[in-house]
This record gives C-alpha cells, sequence and structure tokens, in this order.
C-alpha cells in the first residue's frame, strides 16, 4: 500500500500533529530565508525598551512566521 493509504488509516490526532508539524517547518524554512539575507550584510539593532532589543530581521522573520501559520490555519 502507498503513503496514501497509510494516511488514510492513521487516526486523526496523528494526522492534525503531522499537518502541525508540517506548518512549523515552512515557517521555520520562510523565516530562515529572511534572516539569511540579512547574513552577509548585517543588521542595525534598535531597542524597544530598557534592554530589549529588536532588529528589522527579527521583525520581518517573526511576519514570516505569522503569514505562513494564518495561512494554514486561518
Amino acid at each position: 500500500c502507498g503513503p496514501l493509504e497509510a494516511a488514510k488509516r492513521l487516526p486523526r490526532k496523528v494526522l492534525s500533529v503531522m499537518r502541525s508539524l508540517e506548518v512549523a517547518r515552512r515557517a521555520a524554512e520562510a523565516a530562515g530565508k529572511v534572516i539569511s539575507g540579512y547574513y552577509e550584510d548585517g543588521v542595525a539593532m534598535r531597542e524597544k525598551g530598557p534592554g530589549d532589543l529588536v532588529s528589522a530581521a527579527d521583525v520581518e522573520a517573526e511576519q514570516a512566521v505569522a503569514r505562513v501559520i494564518h495561512e494554514a490555519f486561518p
């Protein structure tokens, strides 16, 4: 039996976890692409609050993760 037939026999909870893991993988990949774009050039940091630093790479990576999650789980 092929992978599709095998997947049909899995409990719904297992399929849900597998889907969530795939979405998490895609979100991490999207964030990695954003961050790697800043790797060679570096990135300036700014302070959100006392001792709380953030960069454009942080903000854009977070947005990329949120976009993937919202697309998968509207």
